[in-house]
């Protein structure tokens, strides 16, 4: 039991001291369960490892430069046109908990505006990349 306890212990605060240095944070909109980031490798690895609890995956990017981009406008809406997330990404990747269904999303950088239909599975997850162009004119 000792064991167990100190075990349990470790892990709790490794996951503390973890979720700290990331600066990843869950957060909620309505019903809609989601995270941002994914800028310097701390964000990327804590990410990485919590993209199985999030069925769409969205990742920014600057075409043909290999950049990310953050700081993105994000609109989710459900097949009604219902807004059910309004955010503003902390860095090139978006992770979303929808309930299973279609949705469109919107992506806003700079004044340059894509959307895409998206299906959200039960299981495991859609990933969308959006390439925007490098200047607003592209």
């Amino acid at each position: 039991m000792k064991l167990f306890l100190s075990l349990m212990f470790s892990f709790l605060l490794f996951t503390h001291a973890y979720g700290q240095t990331s600066g990843i944070e869950p957060q909620t909109q309505g019903d809609v369960r989601f995270v941002s980031g994914g800028v310097g490798e701390d964000e990327h690895k804590a990410l990485r490892a919590i993209q199985g609890q999030y069925n769409l995956h969205l990742t920014f990017a600057v075409k043909g430069s290999g950049e990310y981009a953050a700081g993105v406008k994000v609109k989710i809406e459900d097949a009604k046109g219902h807004t059910l997330l309004d955010t503003t990404t902390n860095g090139p990747n978006l992770f979303v908990q929808l309930k299973p269904g279609h949705y469109k999303v919107t992506a806003d950088r700079d004044g340059h505006v894509m959307a895409e239909e998206v299906a959200a599975p039960t299981k495991h997850g859609t990933a969308v990349v959006f390439h925007f162009p490098a200047e607003k004119g592209d």
